[in-house]
């Protein structure tokens, strides 16, 4: 499947690799003129957050500033079902996993929102099975199943 047809959500954190961290960070991943872009996505920060934050960090943080710390990974999904096509204007489809991964990913937009559910229940199927080598046939059945369903769901 042409990679510009689709955008990635990628969510990371901090929390439990680094003291005190307690933040979320998303970013869009996808091709747009046969340039590969990492969009970090950014929320207006609300009073109390930048009331909280300058409190954690002794840093004065300002209401109405961007930042990209998220307080969950709901938000994230919130900011970036709302911006992904106007960064990827081409793109038909927005996934949440790696990028990188050729794997089924958590489809959370598509053009034909009728193959969503398909799409999401194969990444489901995907998610439970042991990667073992003993599971590698059936997982590129999956992986071949979901890429020519999610080809179907773009147009």
């Amino acid at each position: 499947m042409n990679r510009e047809k689709y955008v990635v959500l990628e969510i990371s954190s901090w929390q439990g690799m680094s003291l005190g961290a307690e933040h979320y960070y998303g970013k869009l991943v996808g091709e747009k003129d046969d340039n590969y872009i990492k969009y970090e996505l950014e929320k207006i920060m609300s009073k109390k957050d930048a009331e909280r934050l300058s409190k954690k960090d002794d840093w004065k943080y300002k209401e109405g500033r961007g930042t990209s710390r998220f307080e969950n990974e709901d938000e994230i999904r919130e900011i970036a079902i709302k911006e992904w096509q106007k960064i990827f204007p081409n793109a038909c489809a927005l996934l949440e996993g790696r990028s990188i991964s050729a794997e089924p990913m958590k489809c959370l937009k598509v053009k034909n929102e009728n193959l969503k559910e398909k799409l999401n229940k194969i990444w489901e199927e995907n998610e439970v099975i042991s990667h073992i080598s003993r599971n590698y046939n059936k997982i590129d059945i999956l992986c071949d199943k979901y890429w020519k369903l999610l080809e179907r769901a773009c147009k």
